[in-house]
């Protein structure tokens, strides 16, 4: 008897499929610049040979509450099934999961706020827990958002345009979106020392 083939997913990731470009059967994500394969579309001697090719590959993958990894029908009489062992990280991807129906969806979430005032260029960044990194920028309207996000736990910096930290937050997100409301900002002034030179047609 064959052993089944065991896998672990040691990186969860919180970008979303849907919002992916299409390779084939597979997508690309643009914050890795990676192909991410759909083990749905492979058989089990495809995803074996797929983890022989690459030093780290990223993979779009449905579990079910067993550990079995969904792959395609190859025909073959084999029982080899490709499984997913447990770890803190996968229990952690898994409870973020709820299946609706026939179709494993995951539910997805954003949160949002505002500044009580705006300041040119200043930045907000969102670290989740497994250390990945968004930004964006404070927008003239004074808000911000983050969308596409997995339930976990965040902390979230606003960062002035000098370089500044003003405000750092920890946010949980669990079963609905968070809005943060206005967030008091620290008001008093950058200092830049160094040269000034402008910026017009053929500079900068």
């Amino acid at each position: 008897m064959t052993d089944d083939l065991r896998v672990t997913f040691p990186k969860p990731c919180s970008e979303d499929w849907n919002t992916m470009s299409r390779q084939g059967c597979n997508r690309h994500c643009s914050a890795c610049d990676k192909t991410i394969h759909d083990l749905s579309q492979l058989t089990l001697d495809q995803a074996e040979e797929l983890l022989k090719s690459e030093d780290e590959v990223c993979v779009r993958a449905e579990i079910a509450d067993n550990g079995m990894v969904r792959l395609a029908d190859s025909g073959s009489t084999t029982k080899r099934k490709l499984v997913a062992v447990a770890g803190a990280s996968l229990s952690l991807a898994l409870a973020a999961c709820q299946t609706m129906g026939s179709n494993a969806v995951t539910p997805l979430y954003e949160i949002s706020g505002a500044t009580n005032y705006y300041e040119y260029d200043a930045v907000v960044t969102l670290t989740d827990q497994y250390g990945k990194v968004r930004t964006t920028k404070v927008r003239r309207d004074k808000s911000f958002r983050f969308t596409n996000l997995l339930p976990g736990t965040f902390t979230l910096t606003i960062t002035r345009w000098c370089g500044d930290p003003v405000e750092e937050t920890e946010i949980v997100v669990t079963e609905d979106d968070v809005s943060l409301g206005t967030l008091k900002w620290g008001e008093n002034q950058c200092i830049i020392i160094g040269v000034m030179t402008p910026i017009g047609p053929g500079r900068g």
